[in-house]
């Protein structure tokens, strides 16, 4: 497969992540904890893995998957603002026979998509999407968030090759009810596994049409339970 690679750094700068959220970049609506449609490079062209021998998958994408299978279950976090209180992701993981090798398509060309605001690395535009990963289920229990309840998200993301800087990335947005009273206004999610098989979570906090830098939230331990 080719990739076009875009021109963009590993690490996206404050004022270019602070100019899309004050733009309106990702909104979404109500409780809807779907994923993001900007958040994703709809549409590439794939062919089903199921139907594509082992040995013509792509460089990187037998690793990827192993790291895709093994964020099954139950995982510890600590909490963002108080080290003392622990909190427990699950993620369920659906059968990675329904993985879409990517072939072709995508967005055009110098269009940045794909977790685009990860505060932490460049958009999937910017490095090599090898294959359309299935939606991860995360739940989160209360008290993780700022607007307190439960949540369940949609994770949807993406493989990359052998290379990059990470195996895989998934990503989920949900913009807050007013009712909750939260001094933010979206919530977006990270999920990554970086090249040596490290997994770890970010949360970022916004408030569109602010002037203040967004919250993040970094779980570097994922610690299974």
């Amino acid at each position: 497969m080719s990739a076009h690679r875009l021109p963009c750094p590993r690490r996206a700068s404050r004022g270019a992540l602070l100019a899309l959220l004050v733009a309106g970049c990702g909104g979404g609506g109500g409780e809807d904890t779907s994923p993001n449609p900007d958040m994703t490079c709809d549409p590439y062209e794939t062919e089903v893995l199921a139907e594509i021998p082992v040995d013509q998958w792509p460089p990187g994408l037998t690793h990827a998957l192993e790291s895709y299978n093994g964020l099954a279950g139950n995982f510890i976090v600590t909490d963002c603002d108080d080290a003392e209180v622990e909190h427990t992701i699950q993620f369920t993981i659906p059968p990675q026979d329904s993985t879409g090798v990517i072939e072709g398509g995508g967005p055009p060309e110098g269009v940045d998509c794909g977790c685009h605001l990860d505060p932490d690395y460049a958009p999937d535009t910017s490095m090599n999407p090898i294959a359309v990963l299935p939606e991860i289920t995360m739940s989160i229990p209360q008290g993780l968030e700022p607007a307190g309840r439960p949540k369940i998200y949609q994770l949807s993301g993406v493989a990359f090759a052998s290379g990059d800087d990470l195996r895989l990335r998934s990503c989920g947005h949900r913009t807050i009810d007013p009712a909750d009273n939260s001094e933010y206004d979206d919530i977006y999610w990270f999920l990554r596994v970086d090249a040596d098989g490290q997994a770890d979570l970010t949360m970022l906090l916004t408030k569109l049409g602010s002037n203040e830098p967004p919250k993040e939230c970094h779980f570097a331990a994922l610690v299974p339970q």
